[in-house]
Formats: C-alpha cells, structure tokens, sequence
C-alpha cells in the first residue's frame, strides 16, 4: 500500500510522481493531442498536478491553491 502523500512532500521545482507515471500521463496526452505540442506540454503538466493532488488526497483546485500559497513562501 502507498503511503499517503502531504503537501510538504510537493516539490516546487519538479514533481514526486515516478518517472513511470509521467510517462503514461504523457502518452495519454500525446494520443489526444499528437500534432500539437505545446497543448500537450500543458496537459501534461495539468495531468501530472491531477495526479499529485490525488495522491495528497485534495481535490485539484485546492491543490492549486496550496501549491500557488507554497511557491509564494519561498519567494517572499
């Protein structure tokens, strides 16, 4: 069983999700999208935080909102 995930785990210079996941993100999101690769870039992108905010277990506009709040510490 995974353990579950917080936001302290969320990275925000990259992602926890294994490189395996990413990939299969990217191939569903390649096959929606195959002539457009800026489109995928931000579907990938949006299909990876959809999955970390399952894995933290928020749903995904509050894992939006804390992110945006945990970037926002580091810069200030």
């Amino acid at each position: 069983m995974m353990q579950m995930k917080t936001m302290t785990d969320v990275p925000t210079d990259g992602t926890f999700l294994t490189p395996a996941e990413v990939e299969e993100i990217s191939q569903a999101v390649e096959k929606e999208f195959p002539y457009d690769p800026a489109l995928q870039a931000i579907y990938v992108a949006r299909g990876i935080m959809r999955k970390e905010a399952e894995q933290v277990g928020v749903d995904y506009p509050v894992y939006i909102r804390e992110l945006a709040k945990k970037i926002k510490t580091q810069w200030y």
